[in-house]
């Protein structure tokens, strides 16, 4: 492994770990960092909501990044669509050098299915220096490839097979399903549904 693959691994270990990001997640990580988003969030102000969520946030990843970071942040927010999770795509600078990160938080009302946290990072070309399922107390187990369906606890559709419009029926959330869609400078606002 290159010094470099090595240090920027390290450099993203030590964010997990001073983060919590193994425990919260990566929606409060160094907002200023972010270049993406999707979010899954309740708008409402609703006591013992049985839901997950009323509505998702999509911040549009930067354009300028690497054609490969934002394929990734393509497939991480088709993995929200079937199997419900948050997306943060980040741009750290290490040492002079553009690194890109994709934190994933897997959500679900029963805290047992799809309720890990990963984490891809890539170096300043888009190239994949690592992916980890993320641990609290354990240091990244890093793999060479990213992160697909094999890495969530529950039954989870395959990425190769998105092509497929059939699976189009076990979307969570979509923009085609929305109750409203409201689109402004990158962001879009996706309403599942409202309260009565």
């Amino acid at each position: 492994m290159s010094d470099r693959k090595q240090h920027v691994r390290k450099f993203y270990e030590n964010l997990v770990e001073e983060q919590g990001c193994a425990i919260d997640g990566f929606e409060h990580v160094m907002r200023e960092a972010r270049i993406g988003r999707v979010e899954l969030v309740i708008t409402g102000d609703w006591e013992d909501c049985d839901f997950i969520c009323d509505s998702v946030e999509i911040e549009q990843i930067d354009p300028a990044s690497p054609t490969t970071v934002i394929e990734a942040f393509q497939r991480h927010m088709w993995f929200s669509q079937h199997a419900l999770s948050h997306v943060f795509a980040f741009k750290f600078p290490i040492e002079g050098q553009d690194t890109y990160a994709m934190g994933i938080t897997g959500v679900a009302d029963d805290g047992y299915d799809n309720s890990g946290n990963f984490i891809e990072i890539f170096d300043a070309d888009g190239v994949l220096l690592g992916s980890a399922l993320l641990s609290e107390g354990e240091k990244p187990n890093w793999l060479e490839c990213p992160i697909d369906e094999s890495e969530w606890y529950g039954r989870t559709l395959k990425w190769a097979n998105r092509e497929d419009q059939a699976l189009d029926q076990y979307k969570q959330w979509s923009e085609e399903s929305a109750v409203r869609v409201e689109q402004e400078n990158g962001f879009t606002l996706v309403v599942i549904f409202q309260p009565e």
